[in-house]
């Protein structure tokens, strides 16, 4: 975010490793295809849950550019892709839906800090929107 102020964020990582304790759960992924321009990667994920399916879909730059015009792409297209479908499907069944309302996260952070904040999160530099991103890991 310009300005310097905090993205927060829960790696998918982290999601998978939650669902995993709190119920039987599946995904599934399209295929991979390509924007018309060639410029985009994009592929659908599926979760099931108890025979339920919410699905999501991840679209990505096959290069992402700082604010610079250099190269800073984590990973290959592809990864990226899925994580993103991943993170919208969960989003679907309402994990982390709440962190879509960055300014409330922190605000709420802000008022209700009490020093546990450092260890809940981890942070990174992310040069493609000139800010500090902030995860929020689930323990």
């Amino acid at each position: 975010m310009k300005g310097g102020d905090r993205w927060f964020y829960i790696p998918w990582q982290k999601i998978r490793e939650r669902l995993d304790q709190v119920c039987v759960w599946q995904d599934f992924y399209s295929d991979f295809t390509y924007s018309p321009d060639g410029q985009r990667c994009i592929v659908t994920c599926t979760i099931e849950i108890g025979g339920y399916k919410r699905q999501g879909i991840g679209s990505v730059p096959l290069v992402e550019l700082s604010n610079t015009g250099k190269d800073c792409s984590r990973g290959e297209p592809e990864q990226r892709a899925v994580a993103a479908a991943f993170k919208a499907a969960a989003e679907q069944w309402g994990v982390a839906r709440y962190l879509d309302d960055q300014a409330f996260v922190t605000r709420h952070l802000r008022k209700y800090h009490d020093g546990r904040q450092s260890s809940l999160c981890q942070e990174k530099s992310d040069s493609v929107h000139d800010a500090t991103s902030t995860a929020i890991t689930i323990e």
